[in-house]
């Protein structure tokens, strides 16, 4: 479940949304707990009920609200270390489709201007601790 936070967190852009998220899967595989038995990874099983159920359609196709697919695809391998044909299955996806995608986000990312800093904080208190610049 940590993982499915960390995840919710930075698709949503706040750890109290991505938390809700996931309290709704949490909500469904309670409802249809033997469904876990059918999974054959269960990692990989609830990350792809977090996409197919909690995360709202719109989120999914718009590349305006949340991260586009691109993005998801890059924290499912590079921050959640699924191979590619997990992420291609946890996103209902092709594998080379998959694969193509990632390749042009990594390019994408090679071509962007590095930000100065990049805070990613897990609780509210943490920047209020640190000193300003």
């Amino acid at each position: 479940m940590p993982y499915l936070r960390r995840y919710a967190q930075a698709l949503c852009g706040a750890q109290a949304a991505g938390d809700r998220y996931v309290c709704n899967c949490i909500e469904i595989l309670l409802q249809d707990w033997l469904a876990l038995a059918n999974w054959g990874n269960v990692r990989v099983g609830l990350f792809r009920l977090f996409h197919d159920v909690t995360l709202p359609i719109e989120m999914l196709d718009d590349d305006d609200a949340g991260l586009p697919m691109r993005s998801r695809q890059l924290l499912l391998v590079h921050i959640e270390q699924f191979t590619l044909k997990e992420t291609a299955d946890i996103l209902r996806m092709d594998y080379a489709e998959a694969a193509i995608c990632c390749r042009a986000a990594q390019t994408q990312l090679r071509y962007r201007p590095a930000p100065r800093a990049l805070l990613l904080e897990d609780e509210p208190l943490i920047p209020s601790m640190l000193p300003t610049c």
